[in-house]
């Protein structure tokens, strides 16, 4: 709605009154620059080309975005960090992503963008992408933004990924027991100490309400945390919620390694229902109750 601007004159004074109708303020989200995106395509065959593309530039964007905005530069100097410590090149170094979700969420959006800008920075050399719920769009979408870099796994894992080399687990939101999964199918001082984590905080995993994670429990302190120093994130501030970057010191404890921990639960399937394509629906407007307007004085 454009501005609109009239001006009347008064009889006996002369002056004139300025009204101002203000516009109709734009439903953009919490997030700055966000294109709405309304269909649901869990599952479906496929969602229109055309929208393929604008998932695309709608990904390099938020990857422009979390580059200048600098919220996410402690995990890559955390990274730096631990090739240093190591004397490992990141190029030797593969990346397992488990749990990251359809690209059509603005989460999943957000951080595959941010995977792409670690990819960019350190070239590793590989990365692996392990999520059951993308129909053949989405891989499709990940394939045109990644490149030949990247390979999605046709298998549920549930986690369970041997790390027997240096590996970089890109693990953001995922529930407790893919990250107990990870510990016991690694259950060794050899490939725990490849293991770098990029996900939730273990803290809340180890603590007693999540005793039956026993693997996690069973590490304790050897789980050695790096996490924001401050929280003033606004781009990524949900996103990346709760999220910490982990290294294991393995504890010097022979007999710890003598009996495996069980696995948390038999399976980790994740439930998925089926939806038909929805057409996407235009943004809604959101009433403005702001309305700069000069009334007459007396």
């Amino acid at each position: 709605m454009e501005r609109q601007e009239s001006c009347s004159r008064e009889e006996d004074g002369g002056d004139f009154t300025l009204v101002v109708k203000g516009k109709k303020a734009k439903y953009t989200g919490h997030l700055r620059h966000r294109v709405r995106i309304s269909w649901v395509p869990l599952f479906d065959p496929e969602y229109p080309k055309q929208h393929q593309r604008k998932l695309c530039e709608l990904l390099c964007s938020y990857e422009q975005q979390i580059k200048s905005s600098a919220e996410l530069d402690w995990i890559r100097d955390w990274l730096a960090e631990r090739f240093t410590h190591k004397q490992i090149s990141p190029h030797t170094v593969p990346v397992q992503c488990v749990g990251l979700g359809a690209p059509t969420k603005t989460y999943s959006q957000l951080q595959l963008a941010f995977l792409k800008l670690l990819h960019r920075e350190f070239e590793f050399a590989s990365v692996t992408i392990h999520e059951p719920s993308l129909n053949r769009s989405d891989k499709r979408v990940i394939v045109d933004y990644f490149g030949d870099d990247v390979t999605i796994a046709k298998e549920n894992v549930e986690g369970k990924i041997a790390t027997t080399c240096p590996t970089l687990m890109y693990m953001l939101h995922c529930p407790p027991a893919l990250y107990s999964n990870l510990f016991v199918h690694n259950w060794n001082p050899e490939n725990l100490q490849n293991i770098l984590l990029i996900g939730n905080s273990m803290s809340w995993i180890v603590s007693e309400p999540m005793a039956r994670f026993e693997a996690a429990t069973l590490l304790g302190e050897g789980l050695v945390e790096t996490a924001p120093t401050s929280n003033n994130a606004v781009l990524t501030r949900r996103a990346f919620s709760c999220t910490s970057c982990t290294h294991v010191n393995v504890p010097d404890k022979p007999a710890m390694w003598e009996k495996v921990p069980k696995p948390p639960i038999k399976s980790c399937h994740i439930r998925v229902r089926k939806f038909k394509y929805k057409e996407p629906r235009p943004c809604r407007q959101r009433k403005s109750h702001k309305h700069s307007r000069i009334k007459s004085t007396e």
